[in-house]
């Protein structure tokens, strides 16, 4: 299938050269200029438009790289050849032979440029990544897990293409005011988009992109002798990143690649020297069990993730040193496609046992929620229940757009139902409830006015709108609600967010007075661990004590 690919890319080449050839010489030239400069700036545009535009948080960030570059460079392209068009009308009378010949080569090299923007863009779209047989750079078993070159198209005209612009951005067009080279800031631009981007979890259709908001780069740290289990003993680096629950898996768990995180630097004195990009060789992360483990990525299967059911993931990620000098550390870590600066080495060398004693300090902290609620009122049995269902709802698949399930389970989305339902729902259709990522599990909490003991909306007119509502666990561990299920006299209401949630007190229903209807909270806890009280920002509710089973 790879040979059908090479032959539709030369294909589309010679289309594109013989159309330009018979167009004549000057027009050649102009549309390979016009193509040269619309390719440059939507390089240059890429990273803004994308990150401060176009990424939200919501299904379209997986496709919000590639259609970005691909958008631009065709929007600009066409406003430079109307431009041309208006500004020389007239084609200049050459020699036949002259015009066939050099306005082929110009034609020729627009049309490499051309279809190589167009291949890296559609490279940053979510998919698989094998792509009729061509699968470019990906982790590999041959290579420990990590990322290696697997196969190439021929021409290799996404390989050139990003070579050219990085040549042009550390010359003719360098910027002269920010010294940032694409060079630079993008190193390996052709292995990221073949196949690099979209090497995630479930063969590709893990999360390829983040917001920004979504990562908190906590440090940047180097140990001279990294020798810990099957680590080799090297220098490393070793970045710890905090990631929010906007950066997990449809809001279920994060899952990130080797493929999907780099660390960027140079070698030379200045941003214009060899670019360095690294990708990490192991990572330590917490466990439903232990505050950290360590892990290599040696193999295709492992992933950095997430504890189920926590809102936060912080993971150390480590890469090898060796690439760098000393005097010149990274600057940058990508991840997802997302470029952050990195924070100063914390010392300029750490030793494996100054590391050690570090993380040990930081896990003993815990998530950082110390609140006690061994003095505040006991909550009723009725007030937190284990609940992922939607009684008295009995609703079919049928009807549940806009919402959204899968295997008849809730995923997410928001609509109002009737009360009861329709009773003649068959068994083969009927929505079974919300859904439970393994190592989770639902749990309602009851909100309702006057009948519940977590009556919080008394508390609402005194706390700011971002006020969060928080379940605490016996860990320390905070979890905020991600839907809400609201019984009124004529019909129930569900919310279900499982990527933004309802995090804050003005993103939850306001209950009339009357006390006649009913309002749960939903929530996504870690299965095994213990629900010790209910917080509104720093005010205590009230405590609790329910066990977190799931089924077995």
């Amino acid at each position: 299938m790879t040979v059908v690919l090479n032959i539709i890319i030369v294909a589309l080449i010679a289309l594109i050269t013989y159309w330009w050839a018979n167009q004549g010489l000057l027009s050649s030239v102009l549309h390979f200029m016009c193509v040269l400069v619309a390719g440059a700036l939507a390089f240059a545009l890429w990273e803004p438009v994308t990150v401060g535009l176009l990424l939200s948080g919501g299904g379209f960030d997986n496709y919000a790289w590639g259609v970005s570059l691909v958008m631009m460079f065709v929007l600009l392209l066409t406003f430079f050849r109307l431009l041309c068009d208006k500004l020389v009308p007239d084609n200049a009378n050459l020699p036949h032979v002259l015009n066939m010949i050099f306005g082929g080569v110009f034609g020729l090299g627009s049309g490499i440029i051309s279809i190589g923007i167009l291949m890296i863009g559609c490279g940053f779209l979510q998919s698989t990544t094998d792509i009729m047989g061509f699968t470019g750079t990906i982790r590999s078993s041959q290579n420990g897990g990590q990322p290696m070159k697997d196969s190439t198209i021929f021409p290799p005209i996404v390989e050139w293409t990003a070579d050219f612009y990085s040549m042009l951005s550390l010359g003719s067009l360098a910027p002269n005011v920010r010294n940032t080279p694409m060079a630079y800031y993008y190193p390996d631009l052709d292995q990221v988009a073949t196949s690099l981007h979209r090497d995630s979890f479930d063969w590709g259709y893990g999360k390829t992109s983040i917001v920004p908001d979504a990562v908190i780069i906590k440090s940047l740290d180097y140990v001279g002798d990294m020798s810990m289990g099957d680590m080799p003993g090297q220098g490393c680096y070793i970045v710890q990143v905090e990631f929010d629950q906007t950066a997990y898996d449809n809001g279920g768990q994060l899952t990130v690649s080797a493929s999907q995180v780099r660390l960027l630097g140079s070698n030379g004195a200045s941003n214009r020297g060899d670019s360095i990009a690294v990708h990490p060789i192991a990572w330590v992360q917490a466990s439903a069990k232990s505050p950290s483990n360590l892990y290599v990525f040696d193999d295709v299967s492992h992933y950095a993730t997430s504890v189920p059911g926590r809102q936060q993931a912080t993971v150390d990620f480590i890469f090898p040193g060796t690439e760098f000098r000393q005097d010149y550390p990274p600057r940058f870590i990508q991840i997802k496609g997302v470029r952050f600066k990195l924070p100063a080495i914390s010392t300029q060398q750490l030793t494996l046992a100054d590391w050690g004693s570090q993380l040990a300090s930081a896990n003993q902290q815990g998530s950082g929620d110390s609140t006690d609620f061994s003095s505040a009122p006991l909550l009723g049995a009725d007030t937190l229940r284990i609940n992922n269902n939607i009684q008295p709802l009995r609703i079919s698949s049928n009807m549940l757009s806009p919402m959204k399930q899968v295997d008849r389970y809730i995923t997410s989305g928001h609509k109002s139902f009737p009360r009861g339902g329709n009773f003649n729902v068959s068994r083969d259709l009927m929505i079974r409830g919300f859904e439970e990522p393994a190592g989770t599990v639902i749990v309602k909490l009851d909100i309702s006015r006057k009948t519940s003991d977590a009556d919080i909306h008394e508390i609402r007119s005194i706390v700011p709108r971002d006020t969060p509502i928080e379940l605490v666990d016996n860990k320390g561990y905070t979890y905020s609600p991600i839907g809400y299920f609201w019984t009124r006299s004529d019909d129930i209401e569900m919310k279900f967010d499982p990527i933004n949630g309802l995090r804050t007190m003005d993103l939850i229903p306001n209950l009339p007075s009357s006390g006649v209807q009913k309002l749960e909270l939903i929530y996504r806890v870690t299965d095994g661990v213990k629900i010790v009280g209910l917080k509104v920002g720093d005010k205590v509710v009230g405590r609790l004590n329910l066990n977190i089973k799931g089924k077995r």
